[in-house]
């Protein structure tokens, strides 16, 4: 479990509680501004809060080293930036940096994420010629390489299918479902109210900086949808039980 207690960043983001479990997808939403990536980067440790308390597994991350915090937490940021001609192999390969793994275990992770974020036809190419949605998968799967080899480690994603096409936006998401049936903790932003639906657990949901809704699916209601992301939202069930939403323009 992810648990932290009092993340207070003036003029961004004031949340007494949070919670992820182990083995469950934690959805973090909420329209541009709400305070998603201070969340974040406040559970990560990228943001200094000498107040704020952040646990995993029991564990305080705060009085960690970066180096034993990184070999427990994967995390990716919206901003990667990485100028220099490497391989996309070796891009990833940067993910194990933290870890103490024999170099069959290595290989084992990485034949595994290199096939299940289709990135085998990319392996031998330059890292700046990628396209978006290609450097995207790249810095995907570097995190990915990251994660900690046993239960109890937190992979913190912050909108991970940004520039991605339908089709790698499910190939994360499958994976990541693997990644829950593994028992780690799953924290992601998202935009895609019903791709969060379908694989998220739990959810958090920030209206300028303050948490307005918290819990299962049940919290995703379209009156409250509606009010966080400033437009309004329409829901319905589809014939397998899926839930799926809709903005209502103006027109409708």
């Amino acid at each position: 479990m992810l648990e932290a207690s009092n993340i207070q960043i003036p003029e961004r983001i004031s949340l007494a509680q949070f919670r992820a479990n182990a083995g469950q997808l934690h959805v973090i939403l909420g329209s541009n501004g709400s305070g998603k990536s201070s969340l974040l980067g406040a559970l990560a440790g990228l943001i200094e809060l000498p107040e704020a308390e952040v646990k995993l597994g029991g564990e305080d991350l705060q009085q960690l080293s970066a180096e034993s915090r990184a070999a427990r937490m994967a995390v990716l940021t919206q901003r990667q930036s990485l100028d220099f001609d490497f391989e996309v192999a070796d891009v990833i390969r940067m993910g194990l940096h933290p870890l103490q793994l024999d170099e069959s275990e290595a290989q084992a992770r990485f034949s595994q994420v290199v096939e299940a974020l289709d990135l085998a036809g990319l392996l031998t190419r330059r890292y700046p010629t990628l396209s978006r949605g290609e450097a995207q998968r790249t810095q995907i799967a570097r995190v990915l390489m990251q994660r900690r080899a046993k239960v109890g480690g937190a992979i913190l994603l912050d909108e991970p299918l940004t520039a991605l096409d339908l089709r790698h936006q499910h190939t994360v998401m499958q994976y990541a479902e693997q990644l829950k049936a593994e028992g780690h903790v799953l924290v992601m932003v998202l935009h895609d109210l019903d791709i969060a639906a379908q694989f998220g657990d739990s959810f958090t949901l920030l209206e300028r900086g303050t948490v307005v809704g918290s819990g299962d699916q049940s919290v995703l209601q379209p009156e409250l949808l509606s009010r966080v992301f400033e437009i309004e939202i329409e829901r319905k069930v589809d014939e397998e039980g899926r839930l799926q939403f809709r903005a209502v323009t103006i027109n409708d």
